[in-house]
């Protein structure tokens, strides 16, 4: 779920394929394990070798499943680990509120629950793009470079419209009361593009995402941190006014694909973007032709090389 796409059903107008040598899942060679954070359990998934380590942050409403396309490609140069934010995928629901801070901190408690080590190339989409900038923010000795796909961010116009936040919490307010209905059917005619999205998933990857956007306590997550949306934008200006981002390799991927009801947003996300990749001395902005903003999915190629150029630039620069 993307919160710059929470639209009704539209057809998607990325460029979608699916392979035909598709194994059952991406995450087939993954060790899949938990963490337990102050009593609650956080699921992660990790494979390769070597250094950096590259992390995934999902975007808002999905779980590490996003990267199904990407995650087993990324293994077979370097080491990748993809979890799920608590209350999404196999984690535990977390009753704290879900702030920006506390879902960095999560992840960073996670990487060392875990023992996994740095440092750390950082790679997220849309919601999760904003959150490891905060994570550089927070831990930039830990950081060797950024990738941010399609990334929200908390100038965008859309996210201040007065009744916005309102809105969005009714809509899964509802979801969330369907899910627990078992209201199914309905559920699945307001997946949309989703729907298209999850079919070319490798089928146990398809069946996941497919339970989860049938499961009320993912669509009660989602409403908790949709719910923190416009403090966790304050949040990141204000951090981003008092501290610098790590001199690191940063990457801006944008999406050049909009349908004509979004051809106005699409123009400021792609400003928006250009300013974030300005914003640091290694940044910079890369437009994705093929895709809207469901990038990983549209185009898996674009960000598998993206994070292989930037590997290699990391272990040269080490050398």
């Amino acid at each position: 779920m993307s919160i710059e796409n929470n639209q009704p059903a539209q057809a998607h107008e990325g460029h979608i394929s699916a392979s035909p040598e598709m194994p059952a899942s991406g995450f087939a060679t993954a060790k899949s394990d938990f963490v337990s954070l102050g009593g609650r359990r956080l699921h992660y998934l990790a494979a390769g070798s070597g250094s950096p380590t590259i992390v995934l942050e999902a975007g808002l409403g999905v779980s590490s499943v996003e990267w199904a396309l990407v995650f087993p490609r990324l293994a077979e140069f370097s080491r990748v680990v993809a979890y799920d934010r608590a209350g999404m995928g196999r984690s535990e629901p977390d009753t704290a509120p879900r702030t920006v801070r506390r879902l960095v901190a999560d992840l960073h408690m996670l990487l060392k629950e875990a023992a996994i080590p740095g440092p750390y190339l950082l790679v997220g989409h849309s919601w999760g793009g904003l959150l490891i900038r905060l994570f550089a923010y927070c831990y930039p000795e830990e950081v060797a470079g950024l990738v941010l796909i399609d990334p929200s961010h908390e100038d965008l116009s859309q996210f201040h419209i007065p009744g916005y936040q309102l809105l969005t919490s009714a809509v899964f307010q509802m979801t969330e009361g369907m899910a627990r209905l078992k209201m199914q059917g309905l559920l699945r005619s307001l997946m949309g593009e989703m729907k298209q999205i999850a079919n070319i998933l490798p089928a146990k990857d398809r069946d996941q995402f497919m339970a989860e956007f049938l499961d009320p306590i993912v669509h009660r997550t989602i409403r908790q941190e949709m719910s923190e949306l416009p403090a966790g934008c304050q949040t990141m200006r204000e951090v981003s006014k008092q501290s610098t981002l790590p001199d690191v390799p940063f990457v801006v991927l944008t999406g050049a694909v909009a349908p004509k009801y979004q051809t106005k947003v699409r123009a400021e996300i792609t400003r928006l973007h250009a300013q974030l990749a300005a914003s640091t001395p290694k940044g910079k902005q890369i437009m994705a032709p093929k895709s809207g903003h469901y990038i990983p999915q549209d185009d898996p190629d674009l960000v598998v090389e993206t994070i292989r150029q930037m590997v290699e630039e990391i272990r040269n620069a080490g050398r």
